[in-house]
């Protein structure tokens, strides 16, 4: 009997079950711990896919940004020694006489090439509504070897042929369809509405296209390399080959790019004197390119010396076939993620534009990029501020 009850004990107790409370505790907790690691795998889901999207954004710009640099740093002008007239002007061939081997003839510092920079705006009058043209523009020669020609592009002892190079941002929309395959702009529906956005562009003039020495004593001496026509807009055009230089996108959503040629302290405060400035916090930094401008041609006869493209005759004086010793570069690049909420129409959004004010004293370009800063941030866009200081190695500046 002892053992029939152990049985029946044991067969009870194998037949108890959980309580529907304990159930649906159970189901309460598991399903809490569910939801729990459906919202940390979700957020970790969120920001790395954020993360990747923040870095895939700003890596283009990066790049494009090391190629501002590194094509900066090999500008060049070769200047030599030359006779000049009593104006200060080359004597051409035309204008060479006996008397320039009789009369002692003054000398100055002489150059076929040209380094400008400036507010796109001003350098190219056709940059218009000024809202999608940011920022400054820059144009320089350098041995970078590029050329359309197949023998030359492959000789190499011509790797470092000279070519024309130029950087500035543009708001518009995306090539025209000769340009595009007609395929990918059905597929991207172009036709119907062009996408606008802004993008850094590189302008270059190939070795077998270089036109600068051919242009010595035009009317607009000072910008008809660039053009290859008497018109100051021509490098605006569409995104792709012309007839004397192509345009080609280095990265898209760059917004600003901003260039400031500069001398050394030393070399500042030494120039300062001559040119009437009071050298302190509110000019350092900004001595020869107070407005941003910089004309190594600013001299030449018929220039209008104007606040819109250099301070003052002096400063011409000074800049005439010098290469500035260093260039301080800011690009501002934005994340594409953030400017999804806003619309795109034919002139740039009111958000990504530069207060009104900024960016026209060199002197205050912290100042400036900072206040750019806080609006973007304001308005909720993720931003990437790209500085740099190059020191352009065929520089070699004398101040007289």
């Amino acid at each position: 009997m002892a053992t029939d009850r152990g049985k029946e004990h044991r067969f009870s107790w194998s037949k108890k079950g959980f309580t529907l409370v304990e159930v649906l505790i159970a189901t309460a907790i598991i399903l809490i711990v569910i939801v729990v690691l459906l919202q940390v795998v979700t957020s970790m889901s969120s920001l790395w896919q954020k993360s990747t999207g923040t870095i895939d954004s700003f890596q283009s710009a990066r790049a494009a940004f090391t190629t501002i640099n590194r094509s900066l740093s090999r500008a060049v002008l070769k200047t030599y020694v030359d006779y000049v007239d009593a104006n200060g002007n080359p004597i051409t061939n035309a204008n060479l006489t006996s008397t320039y081997y009789t009369t002692a003839a003054p000398f100055a510092r002489a150059s076929d090439l040209q380094f400008i920079c400036g507010p796109t705006t001003q350098i190219a009058p056709l940059a218009t509504p000024p809202a999608n043209y940011p920022g400054d523009m820059v144009f320089f020669q350098a041995p970078m070897g590029i050329s359309t020609d197949a023998n030359v592009a492959a000789d190499k002892y011509l790797q470092r042929t000279l070519n024309s190079i130029g950087f500035f941002v543009e708001y518009g929309t995306l090539p025209a369809p000769g340009v595009v395959p007609a395929w990918l702009n059905t597929a991207l529906g172009l036709a119907a509405s062009p996408p606008y956005r802004f993008r850094l562009i590189q302008y270059t003039q190939p070795t077998d296209r270089l036109i600068i020495y051919s242009k010595t004593a035009a009317a607009n001496y000072i910008i008809d390399w660039i053009n290859g026509a008497s018109g100051t807009g021509a490098i605006l055009s569409p995104i792709g080959v012309s007839a004397n230089f192509q345009n080609t996108v280095l990265a898209e959503n760059v917004v600003l790019l901003i260039l400031r040629p500069r001398l050394e302290p030393q070399d500042e405060m030494t120039l300062a004197t001559p040119l009437a400035v009071t050298y302190g916090a509110t000019t350092a930094n900004s001595i020869i390119s107070p407005n941003y401008h910089y004309d190594s041609r600013a001299w030449w006869t018929g220039y209008a010396f104007s606040t819109t493209h250099v301070e003052s005759k002096p400063y011409a004086t000074y800049m005439r076939n010098q290469l500035p010793p260093i260039v301080d570069v800011a690009m501002v690049a934005v994340d594409p993620n953030s400017l999804v909420r806003l619309s795109h129409t034919a002139t740039a959004p009111t958000v990504l534009q530069v207060p009104a004010g900024t960016f026209t004293n060199s002197a205050n370009l912290d100042a400036d990029l900072a206040a750019y800063g806080a609006q973007l941030t304001a308005n909720h866009i993720r931003y990437r501020l790209f500085r740099s200081s190059v020191q352009l190695e065929g520089a070699a500046w004398v101040n007289n």
